[in-house]
């Protein structure tokens, strides 16, 4: 029985960025080579268009430099965070296909599944709209661009909300549903009476695992009340709020831009699922796809266990091949709630030590 090739693209909470390994494989191969440079530009052209403080706050020389500086960072800038998860995960992807002709197959004759967490829905799209390398390398820098766009918009409304970055602005308590998480929020909010702009909300939930997202200094206080007793609670290394559904949607026509390039491609055939329910995205142009992973991202909360489910039904009793692009923690996650038996992570080609 034929496998069924599922490739998964991480979030930010992903460490293992390949920076220093793509620059390096650059010199044997033109495609990263090419790609390498064409996003920098790219990128750069974005930066060009931002304020004189805003130049300087972002200003880099080179992406290996800008991984770096996130590296070492407890509570990495976002917008540098967001872009460099998009540029690993792109060129993870070109050098992936370079290098493995049966999956490289599947992918070109739209034969594959894709699932993707928050930023990693960006990228995702491009990997499910085209079907050849060289298409894939022609419109990944305006991807990238997206990426710095989307890192920028998440950072002002974050703004708007409270300039503290000292801490992060996401925890995820573990073995607790979205439900029960929900209810004590609400408790919270009643007890105490906070702005209902600065209320913390579930951002994400899985059979594993809920994410709460807030204000650190409004995160703390709730936090301090115990309301989950000895459950175990994790500070995510996240400085901004995602799927706050709570809040204005996003102007995502500004944020995909008009680059005639995104309406060459289109989503067909490849079933790539949505991270709010696990839905598979219906045929559309990239640009509308782009637009609804931004969504996603940034105005939908996100539901794993529906996502995990949906790939459940859909592959039934195939044997499924995972192929992680800078998506360690989630594809081992995968693997677990697929069966052992009838789901097998393939190595990541290229692995980064961020």
């Amino acid at each position: 029985m034929p496998e069924v090739h599922l490739l998964v693209f991480g979030d930010q909470t992903e460490t293992a960025i390949p920076m220093d390994e793509l620059y390096q494989y650059a010199h044997e191969s033109k495609y990263i080579s090419q790609y390498l440079q064409n996003s920098f530009d790219a990128v750069q052209n974005v930066l060009d268009s931002l304020s004189d403080t805003e130049k300087e706050r972002f200003k880099f020389d080179s992406f290996q430099s800008v991984a770096e500086r996130v590296r070492l960072d407890k509570t990495p800038d976002i917008v540098l965070r967001t872009l460099v998860l998009c540029v690993a995960q792109l060129g993870s992807l070109i050098f992936t296909l370079e290098n493995d002709s049966d999956l490289r197959n599947s992918w070109a004759s739209q034969n594959i599944m894709i699932v993707a967490s928050c930023a990693g829905q960006v990228p995702a799209a491009a990997a499910a709209t085209t079907h050849s390398i060289d298409d894939l390398v022609a419109v990944a820098p305006e991807i990238v661009a997206i990426s710095l766009r989307v890192g920028l918009d998440v950072d002002r409304r974050t703004a708007a909300l409270s300039n503290d970055r000292t801490g992060s602005w996401a925890r995820a308590v573990i073995g607790i549903s979205g439900a029960d998480a929900q209810a004590s929020i609400d408790e919270f909010h009643k007890i105490q009476g906070t702005p209902q702009s600065k209320v913390p909300y579930v951002g994400a939930t899985s059979a594993w695992a809920t994410t709460i997202f807030g204000p650190p200094s409004t995160l703390q206080s709730f936090f301090s009340s115990n309301p989950f007793g000895t459950s175990r609670v994790i500070e995510l290394p996240v400085a901004a709020v995602f799927h706050a559904a709570s809040l204005d949607r996003p102007d995502t026509a500004k944020i995909t831009g008009p680059a005639s390039i995104l309406q060459k491609f289109w989503l067909k055939d490849v079933c790539f699922l949505s991270s709010e329910d696990g839905v598979a995205f219906k045929p559309q142009r990239l640009d509308s796809l782009v637009s609804e992973a931004e969504l996603n991202m940034l105005n939908r909360m996100t539901d794993n266990e529906k996502v995990f489910n949906a790939v459940k039904l859909k592959i039934k009793d195939k044997q499924v091949a995972i192929t992680p692009i800078v998506a360690t923690k989630v594809s081992e996650r995968l693997k677990k709630a697929l069966g052992e038996a009838s789901a097998t992570v393939r190595t990541e080609l290229l692995v980064g030590g961020l």
